[in-house]
Parts: C-alpha cells; structure tokens; sequence
C-alpha cells in the first residue's frame, strides 16, 4: 500500500480503523491527530480511530509499509495495552526506531502478510471459519509487534508540548469544530486571548501555513466531503457552511480548487469514500463510534 491508501480520501481515518506507516525511504509531511509531523526513514506512525490526517507533504521516493486494521478485529489485543499507554500513543504517535528493528519488523511482516492473504483462498465452510481465524490471529501478532517496537522505542512521549505547541493544537481542535460558522482569524485569536497578527505567526511558525490558509484548508476539506459522501446540493452544502449564497460558495470553492463544485463532484465522486468528519455530523456519534473512541482516550 501507499500512504495514501490510509484513508480513501486523503483527509481522516475511519472511524473504525487502526492502523501504522513504517517508513523505509523518502520523506513526508503530515498532520495527525492536530499536530504536524516529519515521517522518514524508520519513522514508526500509528494512527488511532477518530484521528484526523492529512498529508501536506510527500517526497517522491516514499516508501514503507502501510497497513489498516478494523478495529473490531483486534479488540482484544487493544484492550491487552492499558489507558495509560494508549493514552501515550495518540498523544505522540509517531517516533523513530532502530534500523534493526526496522528490518526486522519488514521480515516478520512479510511472512506474516504472505500467510494472510494464502489464508483468504480457501473456498469451504469449516476452512473459511478457520482461514478466518488465522488471519485475525496474524493481523493480531502485527499488531502486537508494532506495540513492542513502539514502547522500546519510544523515548519522548511524556514530553510536554512547548506553549505555542499548545496554542496551535487548540487552534486546530477550534476549527474543526467552528469552521461551518466562523471563518475568520480574529475569531480564533480572540479564543485564545491572542491578538491576531502575533496567534498567526504562532500558527505559521508551527505548521508552516498561516491562520487564515489553514481555515481555507479545513473548510474545503468539509466542503469536498459534502460533495462527494452526501446527497446535498450546492446550495445546501452553501447554506451548511454559512456562506451567504450559492455564488459566494461556488466563488470560493473555485478560487481553492481552480474548479466549481459541480465539476469536482462529476470528476472525483466514489460511491465507495468513507466519511472525513464522521463524528461532527449531527446525530453521528453512534455507539459504536463512541466506543472506538473512548477505547483510545
């Protein structure tokens, strides 16, 4: 798999996925989980449910090892791992490893992927229960691996964050939450007592995109995600993300894009995308969500 084949639309995991990236080669730029990170060689990245991701950067000879787990397969693992430590591994999800390891993990890997798939071509009715079996039981020992090389290597992850680390998390958690009614940078400085000109060279400073590129960013990304997930029509996805008329959208989406909405829509809709967002939708929080979640923080 490629990076991008994290997700179907480039912007979130599912709300039902755990999964990592082992970098191998190359170099990448990416936002997980409201912060920014530099993957390169021997980066170990694991992503939790509920976590937001977007690669801002990646170099063309990027290479590693994606892989994405539903999370229901390997409950039980999970559950083997304590708050504490789940805890640690949002909060710092990426760190490098040993090039042993590294090499190792890629062997073990390997193996283990190559009897995954052999345990999927079975066509009857007690070797289908127990190809299954196995191949929960092999995705279980990946993950487990991925756990061990994480906490052995693993050094930096009681850190606290600096406090413009701080100021630029809360800003992001503000705007995913805010960005269908506020739009402006005086809003998000204002939440944080800051006045704007110093809250976005803060912002600048830690991602390496100003307040308000940021806000045109999380903006389209909603607004890619009713285009292409819901039945709405321009006018309605207008009306849900408070612009004051369609053509006002439609001039924004443009100038972000160097498309209109109907075009993007004709030329990228997938009947198969998952959602970006699927807990700030109204009513979304099912029980299911809410428990991949909570398993997690």
């Amino acid at each position: 798999m490629e990076l991008h084949d994290i997700t179907g639309n480039e912007n979130s995991v599912s709300a039902h996925k755990f999964g990592f990236f082992l970098c191998m080669a190359g170099e990448a730029k990416i936002l997980l989980g409201h912060r920014i990170y530099d993957l390169s060689r021997y980066t170990l990245c694991i992503y939790t449910p509920n976590s937001y991701f977007q690669i801002m950067y990646q170099s063309e000879d990027l290479d590693g090892i994606v892989e994405s787990i539903d999370v229901d397969d390997i409950n039980e693992t999970v559950n083997k791992v304590n708050l504490q430590n789940r805890l640690i591994i949002r909060n710092s999800p990426c760190i490098n490893i040993s090039s042993r390891d590294a090499e190792d993990f890629v062997e073990l890997y390997n193996v283990l992927h190559k009897n995954d798939c052999k345990s999927t071509q079975s066509q009857n009715g007690v070797l289908d229960n127990i190809a299954l079996e196995l191949a929960q039981c092999l995705r279980a020992t990946i993950c487990v691996k991925v756990f061990e090389l994480y906490f052995k290597n693993c050094q930096t992850a009681n850190d606290i964050p600096a406090k413009d680390t701080k100021i630029f998390d809360r800003f992001i958690m503000d705007l995913y939450k805010n960005c269908h009614s506020q739009r402006t940078v005086q809003y998000y400085a204002d939440r944080q007592h800051l006045s704007p000109y110093y809250f976005s060279n803060i912002i600048r400073a830690q991602s390496g995109m100003g307040a308000l590129q940021w806000i045109a960013s999380v903006t389209m990304n909603y607004a890619k995600q009713y285009l292409l997930s819901q039945d709405m029509s321009i006018k309605e996805i207008a009306e849900r993300l408070n612009f004051p008329d369609q053509s006002s959208f439609g001039r924004f989406f443009k100038q972000h894009e160097g498309c209109t909405a109907t075009q993007f829509r004709t030329s990228h809709r997938r009947s198969n995308r998952i959602d970006l967002f699927p807990n700030h939708y109204d009513g979304a929080g099912s029980d299911k969500q809410a428990s991949n979640y909570n398993s997690w923080c």
